[in-house]
């Protein structure tokens, strides 16, 4: 997923494409949840494949970050 949208945005908006095809009674998960903030791959199951996600989640996350150090804002967030 690309940064800016919550996981549950993302389900969300695959939700209403899919419902679109096969009606209201389709159903959208997802496998963690991962911050608005981060990209990389949100994992989605479709329909009965929701129920099988924990199968695929067994591994570890792996959070890759950029730090600057002796710098300072007002709001303390780096921005």
């Amino acid at each position: 997923k690309p940064a800016g949208p919550t996981s549950a945005e993302v389900v969300a908006q695959v939700l209403e494409a899919v419902s679109t095809k096969v009606g209201s009674a389709a159903k959208v998960g997802h496998g963690g949840t991962l911050d608005p903030f981060a990209t990389g791959v949100l994992v989605l199951g479709l329909g009965l494949g929701t129920r099988m996600l924990q199968r695929f989640l067994h591994g570890g996350k792996e959070y890759v970050a950029t730090i600057k150090m002796g710098s300072e804002t007002n709001t303390q967030d780096g921005c």
